[in-house]
């Protein structure tokens, strides 16, 4: 059985990959709420949990 990581399961120092238009940039998550994270990218952003469902192509999670 695999484990499938999920977007609500993502946490404060979970590791993302984030596209900047040309290639991944990889991230470690600084704050998580219920419903959004935190990581430094280009400045500091903040998106919500659920991008990571409606734009696959855009955001990736490495690791919990």
């Amino acid at each position: 059985m695999e484990n499938i990581i999920k977007a609500s399961d993502l946490k404060k120092g979970s590791i993302i990959a984030y596209s900047n238009g040309v290639d991944f940039k990889v991230a470690i998550i600084t704050k998580s709420t219920e419903k959004f994270i935190w990581f430094k990218g280009s400045g500091y952003d903040r998106i919500a949990k659920q991008t990571f469902i409606n734009h696959p192509e855009l955001y990736k999670i490495i690791e919990l």
